[in-house]
């Protein structure tokens, strides 16, 4: 037999489905769960900026071209201070880079020398030659300059950490005599004093370094340092003083 009429579309059963879904899952279990679960689902926690995303360095790679080092030797000689600074801190890189001749680094370390010395030189040149002479380890250059007596207490405190790290003990009597120099600026007399302990030389100094603890008119920075060699002296016991 022939059904006459509209013929419902797959579409309305579909709707229709849905529907008797909908009222199933409304009349279970979900009817029964807690409004305060219903209306704060939980919170999913992704948050891929989170931390910082491993990204490749690339690294500083220095081209030196050829004659190069020849060319920064011979500005060593230049008028301008502006020009010498430059180049020392041109022949350092090529002297950690291991891209100056033997004979490059031999006359640059002959002018760091002749420079750090010379009282005459201008007092930004020594300070650069004797820092550039520290991280070159040329302890005996260093020693030279501060029996000089030429350089400011900004380079002498470098020389004496470099000779101190290095263990040499050459300047022991100019520091002793430096120390007990109430004349000298504090800087530089604190700077001898911690040499000497780097370098376990408190013994000589140990009497001078009891009446700098127990004084009321010696610099704070200085009772301090020596009150630490003492103790360190002594094996990190209690000082009597």
């Amino acid at each position: 037999m022939r059904q006459c009429g509209p013929q419902p579309s797959p579409r309305r059963g579909l709707v229709l489905c849905l529907g008797l879904l909908a009222a199933m899952l409304v009349g279970g279990d979900w009817a029964d769960a807690p409004a305060a679960a219903m209306d704060n689902p939980p919170k999913i926690d992704f948050n891929p900026m989170a931390t910082d995303p491993a990204v490749p360095q690339r690294g500083q790679v220095w081209v030196y071209p050829q004659g190069s080092g020849q060319l920064l030797i011979e500005a060593l000689e230049h008028p301008q201070v502006e020009v010498q600074l430059q180049a020392i801190d041109a022949l350092l890189r090529m002297h950690r880079d291991e891209a100056l001749s033997a004979g490059g680094r031999e006359r640059f370390e002959q002018y760091l020398a002749a420079v750090a010395a010379d009282a005459a030189s201008h007092r930004r040149l020594r300070s650069a030659a004797v820092e550039a002479l520290s991280k070159l380890g040329a302890v005996e250059a260093l020693a030279t300059a501060l029996r000089t007596g030429a350089l400011e207490p900004v380079a002498v405190a470098v020389a004496d950490e470099a000779l101190a790290r290095a263990g040499h003990e050459g300047p022991a009597e100019l520091w002793q005599a430096r120390l007990a120099d109430t004349a000298a600026p504090v800087r530089v007399r604190l700077s001898a004093l911690e040499a000497l302990a780097a370098i376990d030389r408190i013994g000589p100094i140990e009497a001078e370094c009891h009446d700098l603890v127990t004084s009321d008119d010696a610099p704070i920075t200085l009772r301090l340092a020596a009150a630490e060699a003492l103790a360190t002296a002594a094996g990190g016991q209690v000082v009597s003083l």
